[in-house]
């Protein structure tokens, strides 16, 4: 039994290294700008939080960047925040609810280095700056769906390549 129990451990840990160095190569040489979320409603600290729980309601957002008028990031609310807020009085604006934003990534970093930041502390979307603006966001659901892509152009481009080859090698050809 303690084999068995073993067996397992070692089994487990090869999974997940297996699983590392699966998402390192599918990352590799990705940057933040891959996978950022840019179609997202922006707001001023200045919006009452009415219109900017609203705002987050209609377009599916849990966390809505603040951004100032040159676009550069203020700080961040969270829904769960402007719904609280709007109940009350007298009514409040986005300032009242901001908060700092403690992590950043620039649209240059590479994707690994962003994921890691995820791992740092609970968070649900890390801001991405160009050239000190906003430009978008970054979500663990949206670096997965960059790197399945990635394995998805890997997987084809070898069975292409496999295809490729045994087209044109007298070898791989079965009489």
């Amino acid at each position: 039994p303690v084999l068995v129990l073993i067996a397992l451990f070692i089994w487990m840990s090869a999974g997940r290294e297996l699983a590392l160095a699966v998402q390192t190569v599918a990352l590799t040489g990705l940057k933040a700008r891959h996978a950022m979320v840019t179609n997202l409603g922006v707001l001023d600290a200045n919006d009452p939080v009415r219109r900017a729980a609203m705002l987050a309601l209609a377009r599916g957002q849990r966390d809505l960047p603040v951004v100032d008028e040159s676009q550069r990031l203020v700080g961040m609310v969270k829904i769960e925040e402007l719904l609280d807020a709007v109940r009350q009085t007298p009514p409040a604006v986005v300032s009242d609810v901001l908060h700092p934003v403690p992590v950043m990534v620039d649209a240059e970093d590479g994707l690994t280095e962003a994921l890691a930041k995820f791992y740092e502390g609970p968070r649900r979307a890390i801001p991405v700056l160009d050239l000190g603006r906003f430009a978008g966001l970054l979500t663990p659901e949206n670096i997965e769906a960059c790197m399945r892509l990635r394995l998805a152009e890997v997987r084809r481009s070898d069975a292409e390549l496999a295809t490729s080859h045994a087209a044109t090698c007298g070898n791989c050809h079965s009489s």
